[in-house]
Order: structure tokens, then sequence, then C-alpha cells
């Protein structure tokens, strides 16, 4: 044993420099068809301790790796096949994700990697090749930062640790199938030896696999599936070249044992026990169907290496039956294919893209004040809450459990009542008001969703605390259809905040008063029902009714906000304005009650801990206190003007008579602008800070843009928004011409883009342009959009009632549409030409 033990830990060691040599032998990825990823996408392995199909699994580590869905125009399930089939042709695939420079600095590499073959250049993402001379010191440095409570960790200590721990995942996972491939630490260099032992002359390099099965020819004494112990005494009595045989074998056998991939089932009964691959082909059992599986699993990985698919699909077939025959008492085994499905199926994405299409109808809507857009805008948002639903209910067929089990499956329920409550608003009211609420907000929750689910399994298991249907579908509903009532009744707060600043009638103000309060009501009630029920909920768990944990503290928030606010209106100690506000500041007490808290990260609720949208939490919390300090202001200060109102007496009818003739949409986009303008600007402030980060430079110069440019479109953009909302707002001639060059402009701009795009198709691969930009369809549609609608913009700022509202002269109208086309043109020219020159 004392002999043993040295010689493992030494052939397993210097081992390891040899394989990442091998490794990186450049071996062309096995493209596998659509049929086969299917199939074998619905794998079952178990992860995390739950069953999944193996394209979930996928989808978790490439998200987990790179932050994105699709790398280089392939799949999760494509990528994740070639991981674990062929896996040295992954290695210079941009897959590991680099938030912070300082940890490429610390490892000693550079921190932009060069273009390898078609494979773009990239300073964000960097391939295992890149990484690999500063691994050793990844390792070590990750043993530094694994030393600090998790508390005190810096950021940069947190991105060492989460780039270690994918790496040596991601190497793991490329070592399932290592047994069946040629490898260096299975190397015979003496020809001698291989004479004694019986192996093919011409060859240096064997598998296990194969080497295995020669281990019965040469020592039946030998036992296989025993104890280290025995192994030992059985090896003392070989020949020194058998010995020098079975070392190899045991090094490569530990180095293979414990692989981050269990897909056959070991138990029938109980609770279930997972095996990987090798250890199901090798280990020490006597389970003889186990180890067939495990050889058919083999035969499989085989033939996905030599592209024989009909096999692949064949041992498939007999391995998924496998496991379903084995695990029949387990409800996950047998829904891999359907979860398989659901991934696929991309539901939510496609309602949010229906969602769009319908806040832009109920918007155009509400700005032209025709009634035909409003009706066409139920159509697509039909469409999506047919998919939202269809996708809620395949989650909770999946889950066995409601639809709310975690914090991902929260945005995509508080969605989906927020939708139908603005459904029924619409229907009630029918002034567009229900559907622009509904798109907007059910847009923003399923982008949010999005988010999360980047952070992992979105179907995962829950802590036992929470494992109570009766429980879940009470409190846990409750509560969240509260925060539904709640932020919605907030967004018409919203709503109601803006027209009064753009000076709607009365009669349109109260109308949006009316469908907020009882919102609020709504909210108010479900949030109070449902934080009594969870008082219920703990006084069982925990056995107290209340304990002042952050996550009690912020739902008993939201009722006491809500219920001041409905109090202060009823004592007369606030009026509309005053309750509008108070509604608005509403959506920031439920993303503090529904997110906030969570990032303390303690107290009995702290399952549903994040801090990956940390700062995007804090800006929207700033935005919106920004919003209604403004806003509210603006408001106060144009009431308490009463030079205002006495030139409105004076030239009453004249005054009268123009307000007629102009849509309500004017005033709207003035506000759009104004809106636009000051959140830009804010946000630009915020964003110019992480110039100043370490790496941030130098990846901008990089990728061939310059702060400057970057800088002084933003401002150009933004502060001219801001300049044409205030001017169109209070009738300027200057308002409208800066509003109506910034139109030109943002059309100028984006046909130039999308001419860029058309020639970066031409001139480069298109898996190249997929992984530097994305889906050509996406980007030109995401182009496309804000050219359509400042176009229209523009055309409705043509109308001569808005230009003579605005004080534009008729006489000089052609002469000032010249110059409008020709700045507009001239800067869409220049920064089109400064783009160009910096990349």
């Amino acid at each position: 044993m004392k002999k043993l033990f040295p010689t493992l830990f030494l052939v397993l060691f210097s081992a390891l420099p040899l394989a990442a040599q091998h490794n990186h032998i450049h071996r062309t990825a096995v493209e596998a068809p659509e049929r086969v990823l299917d199939r074998v996408g619905a794998l079952p392995i178990l992860h995390d301790g739950r069953v999944m199909p193996l394209d979930t699994f996928a989808r978790i580590h490439l998200t987990q790796f790179s932050g994105k869905k699709t790398l280089m125009g392939k799949s999760a399930m494509e990528i994740m096949g070639e991981i674990l089939f062929t896996p040295s042709a992954t290695h210079d695939y941009p897959l590991f994700l680099v938030n912070n420079h300082a940890v490429l600095e610390a490892m000693g590499v550079e921190i932009f990697q060069e273009p390898v073959g078609d494979i773009k250049a990239s300073s964000r993402r960097f391939s295992y090749h890149h990484l690999l001379p500063g691994l050793n010191e990844l390792q070590r440095l990750a043993m530094q930062a694994s030393q600090i409570e998790a508390e005190d960790r810096e950021p940069v200590d947190q991105e060492i640790l989460r780039l270690f721990s994918n790496v040596v995942t991601y190497r793991d996972l490329g070592l399932v199938f290592e047994y069946l491939r040629p490898t260096p630490m299975l190397g015979f260099q003496d020809p001698a030896l291989r004479d004694t032992l019986g192996l093919d002359p011409d060859r240096i390099l064997y598998s296990y696999a194969e080497l295995r099965s020669k281990a019965g020819e040469l020592s039946a004494r030998l036992p296989l599936n025993s104890s280290v112990e025995n192994m030992e005494a059985a090896i003392q009595e070989e020949s020194p070249e058998v010995q020098f045989f079975w070392m190899q074998l045991l090094g490569f056998s530990a180095l293979s044992e414990d692989t981050p991939f269990k897909v056959l089932p070991a138990a029938p009964h109980g609770e279930p026990v997972w095996m990987a691959p090798f250890d199901a082909r090798y280990g020490n059992h006597q389970d003889r169907e186990l180890r067939e599986a495990g050889s058919r699993l083999s035969q499989l990985a085989v033939a996905w290496m030599m592209e024989d698919w009909d096999e692949v699909i064949s041992a498939y077939e007999d391995v998924i039956a496998f496991s379903r025959d084995r695990m029949s008492h387990v409800r996950d085994v047998g829904l891999t294919v359907s979860e398989a499905r659901y991934n696929r199926a991309n539901l939510f994405g496609k309602a949010r893209f229906f969602y769009l299409i319908g806040f832009f109808l109920a918007f155009a809507a509400m700005v032209t004040d025709k009634d035909k857009w409003r009706k066409l805008a139920w159509l697509p948002m039909g469409v999506a809450a047919i998919w939202h639903l269809t996708g809620l209910i395949w989650r909770v067929y999946l889950t066995a459990r409601p639809p709310v089990t975690n914090l991902y499956g929260t945005f995509l329920f508080v969605g989906l009542v927020c939708l139908i409550l603005a459904f029924l608003v619409e229907a009630f009211w029918k002034n567009g008001l229900g559907l622009f609420a509904g798109g907007l907000i059910c847009y923003n929750f399923l982008m949010l969703a999005e988010r999360f689910g980047m952070e992992g399994d979105t179907l995962h298991k829950m802590q036992a605390v929470l494992a109570s249907n009766f429980w879940l579908s009470t409190h846990v509903l409750a509560v969240t259809t509260g925060y539904a009532g709640v932020f919605i009744a907030g967004v018409f707060g919203h709503i109601w905040l803006v027209m009064r600043l753009m000076n709607r009638p009365a009669k349109q103000l109260q109308g949006v008063m009316d469908i907020m309060m009882p919102l609020m009501g709504f909210g108010l009630t479900f949030a109070f029902l449902g934080t009594m029920l969870g008082g219920v909920w703990a006084d069982q768990s925990w056995g107290r009714f209340w304990g002042w944990d952050p996550k009690e503290n912020g739902a008993i928030l939201i009722v006491l906000w809500t219920a001041v606010v409905y109090h202060a209106r009823v004592g007369g100690i606030v009026r509309e304005i005053g309750t509008a506000a108070g509604a608005a500041f509403g959506c920031v007490m439920v993303m503090i009650a529904w997110l906030g808290v969570n990032l303390l990260g303690v107290g009995l609720h702290s399952y549903g801990f994040t801090n990956a949208m940390a700062v995007t939490f804090y800006l929207y919390i700033g935005a919106e206190i920004v919003f209604l300090v403004l806003v509210v202001g603006t408001i106060k200060i144009k009431e308490s003007a009463p030079a205002a109102d006495s030139a409105s007496v004076t030239n009453g009818k004249d005054t009268k008579a123009i307000e007629n003739k102009v849509p309500a949409g004017i005033e709207m986009l003035a506000g759009a602008q104004l809106l636009w303008g000051i959140m830009g600007l804010f946000i630009f402030l915020v964003v110019l800070v992480g110039f100043s980060r370490p790496g941030v430079t130098v990846t901008l110069q990089k990728l061939g843009l310059s702060q400057f440019y970057l800088g002084f479109t933003a401002f150009v953009l933004f502060s001219g928004a801001l300049a044409g909302g205030i001017g169109l707002g209070a009738r300027k001639a200057w308002g409208w011409v800066v509003s109506t060059t910034l139109m030109l402009f943002i059309v100028g701009l984006k046909i130039a883009a999308l001419i860029k795009l058309e020639l970066k198709l031409v001139n480069m691969p298109r898996e190249n342009f997929i992984e530097q930009m994305g889906q050509p369809k996406t980007i030109a549609f995401q182009h496309l959009i804000p050219m359509v609608l400042a176009f229209m913009i523009f055309l409705y700022l043509m109308k001569k009632p808005i230009r003579a509202w605005c004080g534009v002269q008729t006489q000089d109208f052609g002469r000032l549409m010249i110059i409008i086309s020709g700045v507009a043109a001239g800067m869409a020219i220049v920064f089109t030409t400064l783009a160009m020159v910096f990349a």
C-alpha cells in the first residue's frame, strides 16, 4: 500500500499536462443532425438532486460558462455534445465569460483573445486554450479566495471562484468519455513493453476500454472489481511490465472517477443513486444490467464520434428504456422528453415578442387617437397571452407544483396576473391604456425572467420548507397576486402623472384615477391575505407566526404603504397628485419586497437570494425617485404659476380652438421625449463610472470603440430628446425643430446601421457574425423598430395642426425642412463615419 499510492499520485498528476497537450490537438467538431440532438437531448440524468433531460443540463452549463443560450450559432445541446464526445474540438471556443479583466491580469493571461480560424476575436469570452497558461495561477487564486468568508469576498474574488469552477467543470465533462479515446495518459513508448503486453506494435496510444479488454488476457488472477488492498496484493505478484500496465490503468481510473455526469440509475428502489458512464461499466459492483447499460452508453458515444447516427439513436432508445424501467417510481424520469420539448418551444420568448408588438400598436392608438390601432393590438396581445399561459401550465405539469416555486416563476405568474387585470381594464374602458400597460409590464417581466433564468435551473427542486402544494397554492399565490395588483396600479399612477404633466383634460385624468384605485385595492386585499396566510404557514413550519424576517417585513411593507395611500386620500391629506404619486411609488415598494430583501442574503426566506442584478435594481429605484421628484415638482410649479392661468383666460377662445384641433398624442410625445432624455442622461452618467474600471478602456480599444464616441453619441441623443420634449411641451417652434431633426437623425443612423449589417453579412462567415452580434434577423429587427417608430413620429410632426400649434410659419416651412433634413443627414453621415473610423 505504501508503494501503490505514491505511484498512483505520480501517474495521475504527471498525466495532467500530457492530457492538456493531447486535448489541444485540433479535431473537427462532429455536427449532429437535429433529430439526433432532439433524441439524445431527452436522455435523463441526475444533476443537483433533480432528474432532468440532457438538454436542460446543457442549457444550464452553457449559460453558466458563457452567459449565453447559444454560442457561435450552435445550440446548447450541440455544444454539450461536442464537449462530451469530441472535447478537443471545443478548446478554442470562446466558452468562458470573464466579467472582470483583473482576473485575467492576475492569471498572467492576455485580456483580449485573438481570432482562431473562423472564431472571432473576443474581449469578454475566452477559450480553454487561451486560459490554459494561467490555470495554475487561477487555482492558487481560487484557493485563496475560498478561504475568505463569503460575505467578505470582493467582486474579483467571486469572479475568480466562478471562473475556476467553470473551467474545472468543463474539464471534468470532457473526461466523461475519455476512457473510449486513445490518450497520452495510457501511452506505451517501449516496443519491447508493447510486445510483452501483447499490444499492437504499430501504436503508442491506447484507450482505457481497449486496455481493460486486454487486462483479462494478461492476468486472470487479478481481481478487477475488488478493493485497493486486494489489487495491490495481486499486482505485486506480476512482472514489472505488467505492474506498470496496471499502474497506468489505475491512474486513469482515479482520474475518471466522480465525473459530474450521472446518467445511469444504480439503485432500483429507495433514494435514486446514479452513476457516471465509466463507473457503471467498470465500477466495483455486481449489477449485470447496469454494466450492460454502461456498455450501451459507451457504444452511443463511439457511434457519435464515428457519426453513425442510426446507431446513436438505437443506443439512446436502449439506455432510456433501462432508466425508465429501473426508475419507474420516479416521476421525473418519464418527463424528460416533455421537458426537452418545453425547452425547445421557448414559449416565453415568443410571448415576449408579441407583447412588444402589442405594446407598440397600443401606443400608436394612444398617439393617433385611432381606434383601429387599439383593436389591432388585441391580436398580438391575445397570441402572447396564449403562449404565456401555455408555458405556465407546462411548467406546472413538469414540476407537479403550483406555478410559483422559485424567483424565476414569480415573474411569469405576476406578469400573467397583470395581463389579466390589464385585459379587464381594456374591456371596460376601451381606451388603449389597458393594452399599453399590459404589454409594457409583461414584456419587462418576461425580460427579467429571462435574466434570472440565466442563473441556472428554472425547474429546480425547492427547499424542504417550501415543499407544500397547499401553501404554495394559497400563501405564495396570494402574495404574488398582491404584487401584481399593486404594481399595475403603480403603472397607472405613472400614466396619470404624465398625463397631468401634459395638461390632459380632467375627464381623462379621472378615468385613469378610476382605473388605478380599484387595482390598488385589489393588490392591498391579496397582499394582506397572503401575509396572514404566510404567518399561519410560518407557525406550522417554524413555530412562530411572525419573526420580523426581512421577507416578512417586505410583505407587510406593501400592505402598510398601500393602506397609508388609501387613508391619506380618504382623509384629505393628499389629493389626486399625491394619490397617483403614492401609487407609483408602490412599484418601488413591490420591488423592495420582491427582490430588494433578497439582496440581504439573510433570514429564513433567503433562498431567493441573488446579487446578479443588484446594480440594475438600484438604478431602477434611483430612476423612480428621479421621475417622481421631477414630474411632481414640475406639476406643482405649473400649478403655482398664475401667469399661465391668466394667459389662458385672456386668450381662452383661441387656445381652446387650437387645442381641439391638435391630437392628444403631441403632449404624450413631449412627455415621452422628456422622460427618455431624463432617464437616458441619468443612466448615462452611471455608466460613465464603469469606464474607470480596470480593463474597460483596453477592451473598448480592442473592440474598435472610443469612449469619446460612445459618450458623445449618447449625450447628443438624450440631450436632444430632453430639449425636444421641453420645447414641444412649451409649444415652441425650436422644440418642433429639435424633435423633427432628432427623428430624422435616428432614421439616418438606423439606415446606416442596416447597410453596415448587410456589408458584414457579405464579408464575414455567418457563424462569426452570429457569435459577434447575434442572429441577423434579430439585429435587423432591433434596428427596424426604432427606425419605423422615429419615421412615424416625423410624419406625425409634419401635420399642419402640429406645426401651427408649435408656431412654425407656413411660409418658412419649405426652407426650414431643407435645413432640418440637411442637418440630420449631415449628423448621421458624421456619426456613421466616426463609427467606421473607430471600428
